[in-house]
C-alpha cells in the first residue's frame, strides 16, 4: 500500500512540476509581450501594419497591453493556488500516511500482544497437560506398586 502512496506523490509531483512550467512559460510570454507593447510602441504599430487610423490603433493597443497585463495577472493567481494546493495536497498525503503508519504500529502491538498472550496460554495448557499426565502415570505406577507389593505378600 506505501508503494501506492509514493507512486501517487511522485505522479502529483509530476503533474505539479508540469504545470507550474506551463504557467510560467505562459507567464513569461505574457510579460515580454506586454513589456515590448508598451516600451516600443512605434515598432508594435508598425508591425501591426492596420489600415485604421493611428488614434484608433493606439487604443486597440493599450487594450491590448492592459489584456497581457490582465492576464498574467491572472497566471500568477493561477501560479500561487496552484502551489497552495499542491501543499494541501502534499500535507493530507502525509498526514494519512502518518495515521497508517501509526494504525499499523498499533496493530502491530495488539498482534504482539495477542500472540505473547496465545503463547502464554499454549505453555499454561502445555504444563496443565503435563503435569496431568505426570500424575496419571505416577498414580498408575503407585498402584502397580502397591497391587505388586501386595500380591508377593
Amino acid at each position: 500500500m506505501a508503494w501506492k502512496f509514493a507512486k501517487l506523490k511522485g505522479l502529483t509531483r509530476l503533474c505539479f512540476v508540469t504545470h507550474v512550467s506551463f504557467i510560467l512559460a505562459s507567464s513569461v510570454g505574457q510579460a515580454l509581450s506586454f513589456l515590448a507593447l508598451f516600451l516600443r510602441p512605434e515598432p508594435s504599430l508598425r508591425l501591426l501594419g492596420s489600415d485604421k487610423s493611428r488614434k484608433e490603433q493606439r487604443v486597440l493597443m493599450k487594450m491590448e497591453e492592459a489584456l497581457l497585463l490582465g492576464m498574467f495577472l491572472v497566471q500568477s493567481l493561477a501560479l500561487v493556488s496552484a502551489c497552495a494546493v499542491q501543499r494541501r495536497w502534499l500535507r493530507q498525503y502525509e498526514e494519512v500516511e502518518a495515521e497508517r503508519d501509526a494504525s499499523a504500529r498499533k496493530r502491530s502491538r495488539r498482534m504482539a500482544r495477542v500472540q505473547e498472550e496465545a503463547i502464554a496460554n499454549a505453555e499454561a495448557v502445555a504444563r496443565e497437560l503435563e503435569e496431568k499426565t505426570r500424575r496419571s502415570k505416577e498414580g498408575r505406577w503407585a498402584k502397580n506398586d502397591f497391587e505388586g507389593r501386595g500380591r508377593e505378600a
